[in-house]
């Protein structure tokens, strides 16, 4: 047994006994508030004088006057037992202090690093006007569904047929020029036109099989070709970077290279329309041309192989009306005629149906807006009063009708979109030409640049 000396047991007892005390502190300790509050801005007397007083009657009828009965019975009784005044029991008498870190962030960041790259917001609910921002005169329009008679340049400039004659409509400059093509016969007329996507040259073609070329700055024919063994009218054309695309009655796709002076270099698409010709639409950014016959088919054509891809059985009326979809590639939306009246959209590549809307009216024409993914159609009746542009958001592809643009007092045969996709433009066979303002551009939208989506931006690997 080890015996200890005095001191050293007092010492050991000493130590085991701040030991038990310091556990006991550890799990038995007193709470204390220590948040000391600074409120330098805090008026207290004016407070501590609104906590005594007790509000005036009349100065309690004319604040409740314009309250719910809930409201002044909650303020009545909230005023009965606490005597304020009004809302505000803790008044500030000035205005609180800057940040001392505002002043050393503005040195470290002089913009904000966020610039050219806003924070997602809500979108407005957006007012889409119903009538025109302007109206022009076309007298001469032929009243004709099997024709195309409108086109908007990548230039800015419209260009609209005429009987005879072809006139070209600065929409910046607001000046207006005539093209003037001879033809042999008086019962002669332009049947289609279409612009070029490099330059501003027009394609202008007759019912008689002729394609004309013209340069709208020299205001004169370059050179002219006929496409066609045998006459015939040509109620579609297109001109893309593969060529002038024309579409007649017979049923015939023809692509004419544009850089040769004569009709030699043609390229014959045909055998899949039994009948007429009328709707052709290249699908952005690839090589694909969808065409829309009288027979109600779609034809979906390769234009680098010259092969069809894929016929669709679409509609059982004739399908003028082809769109693409911009942001959904291999969709399309199709429109039939009379005697179809409806809005189908398409899987170009298998046939398969995505989605139908019934409008029991002729769908002249179709556009889609990739900002908005909105669809327009243009619809047209016998009755004045169902002539419309009819708007359609298309986001879970599914039609839901958004607005109807009514102005035209006959069939709306025509439309076409501005360069920058905020403007529609419609011609119908009342003669009137409309401007409709219908896409206007969002604001605090990052506007991408091509070398955003580089693959060599470095910026974009950076973790």
């Amino acid at each position: 047994m080890i015996r200890l000396k005095k001191g050293v047991k007092d010492y050991l007892k000493l130590l085991y006994t701040n030991m038990a005390e310091r556990k006991y502190t550890r799990f038995h300790r007193t709470a204390f508030d220590r948040f000391i509050p600074f409120r330098p801005n805090l008026d207290v007397e004016t407070s501590h004088a609104r906590l005594m007083l007790r509000l005036p009657d009349c100065a309690e009828n004319e604040l409740g006057q314009f309250k719910s009965p809930v409201t002044k019975s909650y303020a009545r009784l909230l005023s009965e037992t606490t005597h304020v005044e009004d809302g505000n029991v803790l008044p500030i008498c000035s205005k609180p202090f800057a940040s001392p870190f505002k002043k050393r962030l503005t040195q470290l960041f002089p913009t904000r690093p966020d610039e050219g790259y806003s924070s997602p917001t809500t979108d407005k609910i957006r007012s889409i006007p119903t009538s025109p921002d302007c109206i022009m005169d076309m007298p001469g329009l032929r009243d004709d569904f099997y024709t195309n008679l409108l086109d908007w340049s990548n230039k800015n400039l419209i260009a609209v047929a005429l009987f005879q004659s072809a006139y070209v409509w600065d929409a910046e400059s607001k000046d207006c020029q005539r093209i003037e093509i001879h033809f042999p016969q008086s019962y002669y007329y332009i049947s289609a036109l279409a612009w070029s996507p490099r330059d501003k040259a027009l394609a202008i073609s007759d019912n008689d099989g002729e394609i004309t070329i013209c340069d709208v700055e020299k205001l004169q024919s370059q050179r002219k070709f006929v496409p066609l063994r045998q006459k015939c009218s040509v109620g579609a054309l297109k001109w893309t970077n593969y060529g002038i695309i024309s579409g007649n009655r017979r049923g015939e796709i023809r692509i004419h290279d544009d850089r040769c002076k004569d009709s030699s270099a043609l390229k014959c698409m045909d055998g899949h329309h039994r009948k007429d010709v009328c709707g052709l639409s290249v699908s952005p950014g690839t090589s694909y041309l969808a065409s829309g016959g009288d027979d109600g088919h779609v034809n979906i054509w390769d234009l680098r192989m010259m092969t069809n891809c894929k016929t669709i059985k679409a509609h059982s009326a004739c399908v003028k009306a082809l769109s693409w979809c911009p942001w959904r590639q291999n969709v399309i939306a199709t429109g039939g005629g009379l005697n179809d009246g409806n809005i189908r959209l398409w899987y170009a590549h298998t046939g398969e149906q995505l989605a139908e809307t019934a409008t029991n009216l002729q769908v002249c024409g179709l556009l889609w807006s990739e900002e908005y993914n909105e669809l327009v159609s243009a619809l047209s009746s016998q009755t004045p009063d169902r002539n419309d542009l009819v708007v359609w958001n298309m986001k879970k592809f599914e039609f839901e009708a958004v607005a109807k643009l009514r102005q035209h007092m006959a069939r709306p045969l025509h439309i076409a979109l501005s360069p920058d996709e905020t403007t529609i433009a419609s011609a119908g066979a009342d003669e009137a030409l409309c401007l409709w303002n219908t896409f206007p551009k969002r604001s605090r939208r990052k506007q991408w640049s091509p070398w955003d989506k580089s693959p060599l931006n470095m910026y974009n690997y950076i973790r």
